[in-house]
């Protein structure tokens, strides 16, 4: 019984082992849980999960408040109508949708049993004003004899909580402080009654449940429902063997790019075009070298530049048998968990240890230290472009054995030393799929290309000239370009945001959007420059001022920057996905490795003469899509161009429109070879060309 047992006043994490001394202890004489808690989040439930076993065989029951954090686009879709709940419902059907699949551990498979049983029940609060959550922290613990404890504090039931972060919870007794404990016991009891002021509560949604009970049986560790009340016998995932999945059926690009690979000893680049499957083609080279070794298996360590890239290459490394030690922040005992997965490792060398990082994460000592401990690694880098720069060269690693570096674009533009790095680190660039192969063989969406001509204003066109100026003569002075503090650096950079956020493109983009009626379309990208301006006194940034453009046009956008976290990303996808709002506003943060195969239109504002970046931009809208059938893509790119009055040009400023001019016409020349409509769009620019002695290009 609870009475039998010594709890203190308070706990510490930090003084006490939390778990230890009063959760698994508390549980132990329970049969009854209550809990108001922070998040509904799959780490929440997975912490307090993986304690319940002497609790779930003398049948204990548990009742779960919970809360989930709206974002701005919530309280937009609250402020035009939709209910709180109906909100919230969405919410938490995208949690469990886009994060459960990948944190399915005993924890959740356990409450998702008792869910599906009827053992648990859970309920949602929101506060009734404003977008926070209902954040208070109380618990109730009840056992057989009618005694009771009741804790509250700062401690959220988290992994992070329970063993990384400083926190501390205060503990009241039914039979030492009876006030105390009673009252937090009908606050709960308020709460789960509906009748707290403070917060409006419901019942968690019958589809989600349903949903979260599928995905626990589809993605579950253990055989659902099978000795779900016994202590786990934790195995490390390094015993797994990688298979190739049953229903793969590699493309004959794909199985050329391969035997490239293996023919030179597992060495080189593969400079694939976006969206042509980079990561499955990998993996599956990864899974055919891994099993044809004789000597066993080696580490395998993939290397990715953003966190949500971390997620798709674990979705499909599970495909393959493959699960991944996710070593970033997002997973704050990535530490203990890759050091277990070593060790274990350097005892039988037959085992595979697959570990995948972001770059910030690989370039930090916590996480060097302990990959230096390996040998004959196979490292798989994904977008290598960005592992030939300064800061990453000089953690390159010593102890691989195979390498393959994965780019559509694997040339550093205007950085000839990093493109070098990269060909001496990896090998050579051994197998080439650009985007034009990709289309014609079926694989990516054709796409129809549209430039927009646009004009510098007087006063844009005055700086950028005055810039143009300053340029010439640093470059005639011997100035080096490669030096990212440099004065010249600096000025090019200026004059490059001139362009970039010319102010005309957003009139023709209001006017295109009006005539050609895109104003009702779906599935719309705009990429902006990060340009900050100052309207009445206050800054803006170009992305904000774009969204309230776009919705004073009736246009239903949110914005998608380096602002918002994981979660709230992959609401934004799905939410554009489905069709909930017509666009996305971005900077740079879509460039790379987000996937939206739904998008059909981009239009292109924030001018770029880097490969990579208008590269990474076509390939985002050319991805196909079996959901929504898309055909074809449309592309709609704002050239800045001289104005058309200017006949009579001086040597320096014909000069320095050549310049310019040459680079755009390059990009503008990239995106209409291969589009549908190229014989249309290929004559608009013939006399600019001719004026400029540009027609080679």
């Amino acid at each position: 019984m609870l009475k039998n047992q010594n709890f203190l006043l308070e706990y510490r994490t930090g003084i006490n082992d939390v778990v230890q001394e009063f959760y698994i202890k508390a549980f132990g004489e329970s049969i009854e849980y209550w809990r108001a808690v922070g998040y509904f989040r799959s780490s929440s439930l997975e912490a307090f999960g993986s304690t319940l076993q002497k609790f779930l065989k003398q049948n204990g029951q548990i009742k779960l408040i919970t809360s989930v954090e709206l974002t701005e686009a919530d309280s937009n879709a609250i402020e035009q109508g939709l209910s709180k709940q109906e909100v919230c419902e969405n919410r938490i059907n995208f949690i469990i949708e886009n994060e459960f699949k990948e944190n399915i551990g005993s924890g959740v498979t356990k409450l998702s049993y008792l869910l599906e049983i009827g053992r648990l029940e859970i309920k949602i609060a929101l506060p009734k004003k404003g977008r926070g959550i209902y954040h208070e922290k109380v618990g109730v613990f009840s056992d057989e004899e009618g005694n009771y404890i009741t804790f509250s504090g700062s401690q959220n039931e988290t992994v992070n909580a329970f063993e990384q972060n400083y926190e501390c919870i205060d503990v009241y007794t039914s039979w030492k402080d009876e006030d105390r404990a009673k009252l937090k016991k009908q606050e709960f009891e308020a709460l789960w009654n509906g009748e707290s002021q403070g917060a409006v509560v419901f019942d968690f949604p019958e589809a989600s449940r349903k949903r979260l009970i599928k995905i626990a049986k589809e993605y579950t560790p253990l055989e659902y429902s099978a000795d779900l009340f016994e202590e786990p016998n934790i195995e490390t995932n390094t015993t797994s063997t990688p298979k190739f999945p049953s229903w793969l059926k590699l493309r004959d690009y794909q199985k050329e790019a391969i035997n490239a690979w293996i023919k030179n000893n597992g060495q080189g680049i593969w400079a694939m075009a976006t969206g042509s499957g980079k990561t499955i083609t990998s993996l599956s080279a990864a899974t055919h070298l891994l099993n044809s070794l004789h000597e066993g298996y080696i580490p395998l360590l993939v290397v990715v530049p953003y966190m949500h890239l971390v997620e798709q290459w674990a979705k499909e490394g599970h495909n393959f048998n493959i699960d991944f030690i996710k070593c970033n922040s997002d997973y704050p005992n990535w530490e203990k968990e890759l050091s277990h997965a070593i060790t274990y490792a350097l005892q039988d060398k037959k085992k595979l240890v697959p570990i995948l990082t972001t770059t910030g994460t690989y370039k930090t000592s916590r996480f060097q230290n302990q990959i230096k401990k390996l040998e004959n690694i196979l490292l798989i880098v994904d977008e290598a472009h960005n592992f030939g720069s300064k800061d990453i060269r000089q953690f390159y690693l010593e102890n691989t054995r195979f390498k393959l570096g994965l780019s559509a674009t694997p040339k550093r533009h205007m950085d000839d030393e990093g493109s070098q790095a990269i060909l001496d680190y990896f090998g050579d660039v051994i197998f080439t799929y650009n985007l034009k192969d990709a289309i014609k063989d079926g694989n990516l969406t054709p796409y129809y290309y549209y430039p927009i001509f646009v004009n510098l204003t007087d006063e844009e066109e005055a700086e950028y000239y005055e810039l143009s100026q300053k340029i010439s003569r640093l470059t005639a002075s011997g100035k080096n370009i490669d030096d990212p503090d440099s004065a010249l650096k600096i000025l090019l950079m200026k004059r490059a945001r001139i362009i970039s956020s010319a102010s005309n493109k957003i009139e023709s983009l209001k006017q295109l959007l009006i005539d050609k009626e895109l104003i009702y379309s779906k599935r719309n990208l705009f990429y902006v420059a990060a340009k900050i301006e100052k309207e009445d006194g206050y800054e803006l940034r170009m992305v904000d001022k774009m969204v309230h453009i776009l919705r004073d046009l009736g246009m239903q956008v949110d914005k998608f920057t380096s602002d918002e976290n994981k979660d709230q990303r992959r609401y934004l996808i799905d939410k554009l996905s489905n069709d909930y709002i017509d666009g996305l506003v971005a900077i740079k943060c879509l460039d790379e490795g987000v996937d939206i195969p739904s998008v059909e239109r981009a239009f292109i504002l924030a001018s770029s003469s880097n490969p990579k970046e208008f590269i990474q931009r076509r390939g985002r809208v050319l991805r196909q899509s079996k959901e929504t059938g898309k055909q074809y893509a449309y592309i709609y790119d704002f050239i800045v161009i001289p104005k058309p009055d200017k006949d009579s040009l001086d040597s320096a400023t014909y000069k320095m429109e050549r310049n310019y001019l040459e680079k755009e016409f390059l990009r503008f020349q990239e995106f209409v070879d291969i589009a549908e409509n190229a014989y249309e769009t290929e004559p608009l620019v013939y006399e600019l060309k001719k004026k400029y002695n540009l027609l080679h290009i």
